[in-house]
């Protein structure tokens, strides 16, 4: 399918383009006929008036509600729109047509021109997408168009084209960036489900469906045949441009398909009034990923539509910038602030590097950064003597900084202990990290006799809510206390036998 649309792409813009310019001229032949040339100064809800000025030229606010009515049935979103959507839908017609009138001046300034051949090549391919010729010349009629005019405004056009085309050259991808994308993509997007390849053809009547597989079946190419029933083709696929049909998806009108032969014209099948489907099975796919090679090209037009898409985006900003735009009744207009993409793509690279903070979080202490955590229980330590700035030095020994020095074995112990000595003496800093408190205390212990081993360890709990009071006991007494907790983790394995 993406072949297809690789492929017939130009086509397809044409036709879209054309389309476009039928449906102005109808709009500029129902202002025609709707009178005309209203008095420009009337007041609003009287007689047609000016709403706005673009490059000199004046916008009625009759030609501003077709165009908005034209755009309401083009997205075919009639039901959803309300009045409140009106003044949004105003700006963007009032900015393509800004943009427009700066894009034929840069057509201008390029010196962009066209052929009578280009011309006529164009008209053919648009004539060519009408079930036939005089549908096409009705549809011509309709919109008040005569063969002159198209061919004017398919020039306007195809000069307009030209420009994007050298607007969005620079584009291009490189094989590394190619194969980046499938590396990152492949299990999501480019996984195959077990399917047939089919080519299909739809019909307006029964007669020509069964018609067609006659002759495909007799041995006429499948191009050929679809080619001369072109009259009574609705559309089809190429025979090199198979089209694929998951198994999982062959329920319903196309159950059959499942036990459809291969490479046999099915019988016609009606899908609905005027529409008859002839299909044949070409090729199984069995489920799997997709190979590099498979993907290649259609990953290349992917990145290349994208960058493509950007460049022409960028372009017409900086058309819409420089045009000139004068606004008569805002009250029918929506007020808005220009988007700012920078502080878009800045707010996602912040969150972005948030996501990447949380996933990087500080992990437990390791034996190499023991030394890194001692300092800074240190510099932690000296807050609690704020409570109580006339206390000796000895006060400064923080119920966080109590853990003895620690061993391998130790590590959870240490780092667990922490957390609740912190949370009463540090009132003002409830908030530390965790790491911050471990200190190794191995050279400032004092030497604890075996027989005082059992009284430091009877009473834990207690020295831990003990320096909660520091600013209000003695310094002998704080001293004393502070010294008997930092001793209280202290092994008694740890002791001497000389001691």
């Amino acid at each position: 399918m993406m072949q297809f649309f690789r492929k017939n792409v130009r086509s397809i813009m044409l036709v879209v383009v054309v389309l476009f310019v039928i449906s102005c001229f109808a709009g500029y032949g129902m202002y025609n006929r709707g009178g005309g040339g209203g008095d420009e100064t009337a007041p609003q809800g009287e007689r047609d008036y000016v709403v706005a000025v673009v490059d000199g030229e004046n916008i009625m606010r009759s030609r501003m509600d077709f165009e908005v009515a034209q755009m309401i049935q083009a997205t075919g979103m009639a039901a959803t729109i309300s009045d409140d959507d009106l003044p949004a839908i105003r700006s963007n017609i009032l900015d393509q047509m800004a943009v427009m009138a700066e894009f034929d001046k840069e057509v201008t300034a390029r010196n962009i021109t066209t052929t009578a051949e280009e011309i006529d090549s164009t008209i053919k391919e648009i004539e060519g997408s009408f079930p036939t010729r005089e549908i096409f010349l009705q549809e011509m009629e309709r919109a008040g168009m005569d063969e002159a005019r198209l061919r004017s405004e398919v020039e306007t056009q195809l000069r307009r084209q030209k420009v994007l085309e050298q607007v969005i050259a620079p584009a291009s991808a490189d094989e590394q960036e190619l194969r980046t994308f499938y590396d990152m993509l492949k299990e999501y997007a480019f996984q195959k489900p077990e399917a047939f390849l089919v080519n299909l053809a739809h019909f307006r009547t029964e007669e020509s469906a069964l018609g067609a597989k006659e002759s495909v079946d007799s041995g006429t190419s499948w191009d050929d045949v679809m080619l001369g029933a072109s009259a009574d083709v609705l559309n089809y696929t190429t025979y090199e441009n198979t089209i694929m049909i998951p198994i999982s998806e062959m329920q319903g009108e196309v159950a059959f398909l499942l036990d459809a032969p291969m490479n046999e014209v099915t019988a016609p099948v009606m899908l609905a009034s005027e529409d008859y489907m002839i299909v044949v099975k070409r090729e199984k796919q069995e489920a799997g990923t997709a190979t590099y090679d498979e993907v290649s090209a259609d990953i290349e037009a992917m990145i290349l539509n994208q960058k493509q898409q950007g460049l022409q985006s960028q372009f017409m900003q900086e058309l819409r910038a420089r045009a000139a735009v004068e606004i008569l009744d805002p009250e029918i207009f929506a007020t808005r602030e220009p988007i700012d993409v920078a502080s878009i793509d800045q707010t996602i690279e912040n969150i972005l590097a948030e996501s990447d903070d949380v996933s990087t979080e500080t992990p437990a202490v390791s034996n190499e950064e023991v030394e890194e955590a001692e300092a800074a229980a240190e510099t932690t330590a000296e807050e609690p003597v704020a409570a109580s700035e006339t206390e000796s030095d000895e006060v400064a020994v923080d119920a966080s900084i109590e853990t003895p020095a620690v061993a391998n074995e130790e590590v959870e112990e240490t780092e667990a202990a922490p957390e609740t000595a912190a949370e009463e003496p540090v009132a003002v800093n409830e908030t530390e990290p965790v790491e911050v408190v471990v200190e190794d205390t191995s050279t400032e212990t004092p030497a604890v006799p075996n027989e005082e081993v059992e009284e430091t360890e009877a009473a834990p709990e207690t020295t831990v809510e003990e320096p909660v009071a520091a600013s209000e006991t003695k310094p002998d007494e704080v001293a004393a206390e502070t010294e008997a907790a930092a001793e209280t983790d202290v092994e008694p394995t740890a002791v001497s036998d000389d001691e």
